[in-house]
C-alpha cells in the first residue's frame, strides 16, 4: 500500500495543498468550519501522518530533543528519562536517547549525530569534565542542559543531585554509628564531578573525625572488588563501605555474600541506589536516593526554558534523601 500523500488528501477533499498545508500548521482562521471538519474526518479515514522533516523546514523547528547518556543500563538513568519524557511528551517534543557506554568518541558522536538531526534542544550526561570539549555544540548556537555533572568553566546550565551535602549527612550518621574506617568503593573517579564530590565529601568527614578512609576503584564493568576482603580482614575497627552508585552497590553486596562477609554484624555498606532495590535485599539497605526522576523534570522544563529565551548559565540542586534500613 503506496503512503498516503498531501495531495492524496487535498483530492479526496477537493481543495487545494495549499490548503490542508495551512490546516496542519494550524493557520485555520479564515477555513469554515466545514471544511476544517471535512479535512480532519478525510486525514483520519486515510492514515495520513503528516512529514516531520517538511514541516520542520517550514517551521524551522524539528521538536526533537536529542539526550545523551552515559551508561543506559543504569537504573538511575531510565528513572532520569521518565522524568524527562514527562515534561517535553505533552508540549509535543520527541526525545532521541543514545547511550554514550562511559565512552567519549561515542559520545561525540552521538552528539555530532543530533546536531545532523537538526535537533532543537540537547541534554547531555557529558563524560568530560572540561567545557572546551563540547564547544562544537555551542559553535552550532543549540541550547543545551548538562544533567548530574558539571563541566568548567560553567557554560551551560544544569540539575543535578547535592552529592556533596548528602554525602556529607550520610558519612556524619556513619561516624554517630561508631564507624570507625570508611572504604569509599567507586567507579574510577578523577574527571567525574559527581563522584569527586561524593569522595571529598566522606574524605572531609573522615579528617574532621579522624576516621581512617579508603579508596578502592573498580571498573564500569568489573563485579568483583578486588582488595575489598583483604582490607577488612586487616582490622578489628568498625568498618562501612560506601558506594558511589546502584551498580557498584549492588556488586558490593553480591561479593560479601560471595565472600560470606555478614552485614552489618562484620562490616557495614551503605550508597547511592535509585531502584528501591535495595529494601528488597537481605539485610536491607541503608542508601541515598537522589530523585532521578524529578531531576528528570527540572531537566525538562530547563530545556524548554533555554529553547524559550536562552539565559545565564546556572546549577538547579535537587534534595537527595537518606534512606535508614538495616545495613550499618
Amino acid at each position: 500500500m503506496n503512503k498516503v500523500t498531501i495531495q492524496d488528501v487535498a483530492d479526496a477533499v477537493g481543495v487545494s495543498k495549499a490548503t490542508i498545508s495551512r490546516f496542519l500548521n494550524g493557520q485555520r482562521g479564515r477555513m469554515s468550519k466545514e471544511t476544517h471538519d471535512k479535512i480532519q474526518n478525510t486525514i483520519e479515514t486515510m492514515g495520513y501522518i503528516p512529514s516531520q522533516q517538511a514541516r520542520a523546514l517550514k517551521s524551522k523547528h524539528s521538536n526533537l530533543i536529542g539526550l545523551v547518556v552515559a551508561d543506559i543500563g543504569n537504573l538511575y538513568t531510565s528513572f532520569l528519562i521518565k522524568g524527562i519524557q514527562m515534561v517535553l511528551g505533552p508540549q509535543d517534543y520527541q526525545l532521541l536517547i543514545s547511550d554514550a557506554a562511559n565512552d567519549p568518541k561515542i559520545e561525540q558522536d552521538a552528539l555530532e549525530r543530533f546536531i545532523s538531526q537538526n535537533v532543537d534542544g540537547i541534554i547531555l550526561q557529558p563524560q568530560s569534565n572540561q567545557s572546551s570539549s563540547y564547544g562544537f555544540v555551542d559553535q552550532k548556537r543549540i541550547p543545551m542542559v548538562l544533567v548530574d555533572r558539571k563541566t568548567t568553566p560553567l557554560q551551560w546550565s544544569m540539575v543535578a543531585s547535592d552529592d556533596y551535602a548528602a554525602s556529607v549527612r550520610l558519612a556524619n550518621k556513619l561516624v554517630e554509628s561508631g564507624y570507625q574506617r570508611f572504604v569509599v568503593v567507586s567507579n574510577p573517579v578523577a574527571g567525574k564531578s559527581t563522584r569527586e564530590l561524593r569522595l571529598k565529601a566522606f574524605q572531609s568527614v573522615a579528617d574532621k573525625n579522624k576516621v581512617e578512609l579508603k579508596l578502592i576503584e573498580v571498573d564500569i564493568e568489573d563485579s568483583a572488588v578486588e582488595g575489598l576482603i583483604d582490607y577488612l580482614k586487616s582490622s578489628q575497627q568498625k568498618t562501612v563501605i560506601f558506594a558511589t552508585n546502584g551498580r557498584v552497590l549492588n556488586n558490593c553486596v553480591a561479593y560479601l555474600k560471595e565472600n560470606k562477609i555478614e552485614i552489618p554484624t562484620q562490616v557495614g555498606i551503605v550508597g547511592y541506589d535509585d531502584s528501591n532495590m535495595g529494601m528488597l535485599i537481605d539485610p536491607p539497605l541503608s542508601t541515598i536516593d537522589q530523585h532521578p526522576k524529578m531531576i528528570g523534570q527540572q531537566v525538562g522544563k530547563l530545556i524548554l526554558e533555554q529553547l524559550k529565551d536562552k539565559k545565564e548559565p546556572n546549577i538547579q540542586e535537587v534534595k537527595s534523601d537518606i534512606v535508614v534500613r538495616k545495613s550499618f
